[in-house]
């Protein structure tokens, strides 16, 4: 390793970059190791990049590495960078223009988990699946799962298929493009999943020119515009996902803080579903909804 030019750097990440509280595994030198593994052609996530001696970079890895770091002082978040992300215990692979991993997500995908643990050969469906985080960490904590994983962006498509392959997973996933449930139609798939999983936009349009435009400099809009109130999707998906779950299957998706009062409220009006879970994160902030269909 090249100990001038590490020290240089990790000053220079120090004083110019800024660190955001959801990617609690980035940090100044966990930052720069995942960068310097990048460059030397040995991607690695923020998460394991420290468990990993750094090699030497030559002149030229050493001026990638540079442009590297430049990218994140801009604000790129660091996985779109260095094209690795880490999720459930998993490596990932990523992309630039596709919705960044963050670690609450999780708490959707143990839910997922419970919920399904003691259903024989259970289907679940993901809607929205980005990067394929969610399909990867359930398929690989459950063998006997089947999951259509969906997304309307092609990237996503693309990229959860690679991580299918990566994870062990892609003989029990079906990858597709399409809006919400649309890549179903004519499989005669309807009451009989047991599960509909998302994490879709809850922020409304108009915050996403104000207070958060910052979260679409580098990620899709469509990852986090949820419409004038920040429910479009939710209440397609709470009504829609009735067609499909067979009875006692459960509707789990993530919401924004404090949004678990409306989200409740959609669910009832709504109808159909019998009971209603809210799960919280460390802090006791409810951030996912667990709906069971009525049998």
């Amino acid at each position: 390793m090249r100990a001038d030019l590490y020290d240089v750097l990790l000053d220079e990440i120090t004083s110019a970059v800024t660190f955001s509280p959801d990617q609690p595994d980035e940090g100044p030198e966990s930052t720069l190791k995942a960068l310097w593994h990048a460059a030397a052609g040995n991607p690695r996530s923020a998460r394991t990049a420290t468990q990993h001696e750094l090699e030497n970079l030559t002149d030229a890895q050493a001026e990638v590495l540079r442009h590297m770091l430049a990218e994140r002082r801009s604000g790129r978040p660091l996985m779109q960078i260095t094209g690795r992300a880490h999720f459930m215990g998993l490596e990932l692979e990523f992309a630039p223009d596709v919705f960044v991993v963050r670690p609450e997500t999780e708490i959707l995908g143990r839910s997922a988990i419970e919920f399904l643990q003691t259903r024989e050969k259970p289907i679940l469906v993901d809607v929205g699946c980005g990067s394929g985080n969610l399909t990867c960490g359930i398929s690989h904590a459950l063998a006997g799962l089947r999951v259509h994983a969906i997304d309307v962006l092609e990237s996503c498509v693309q990229l959860t298929t690679r991580n299918a392959a990566r994870c062990g997973v892609a003989d029990r996933v079906l990858v597709a493009r399409g809006d919400l449930f649309s890549p179903l139609e004519g499989r005669n798939l309807e009451q009989s999943l047991d599960a509909v999983i998302c994490n879709p936009p809850y922020i409304a349009s108009s915050r996403l020119k104000g207070d958060r435009a910052y979260l679409v400099a580098y990620e899709p809009r469509e990852a986090f515009d949820g419409g004038p109130f920040g429910f479009a999707m939710q209440q397609r998906l709470i009504k829609e996902s009735l067609r499909f779950l067979k009875p006692g299957g459960g509707l789990l998706f993530e919401f924004g803080a404090g949004q678990h009062g409306q989200v409740q409220g959609l669910i009832r009006r709504a109808g159909g579903y019998a009971r209603i879970d809210l799960k919280t994160d460390e802090a006791g902030v409810a951030r996912v909804v667990v709906a069971q269909k009525a049998d």
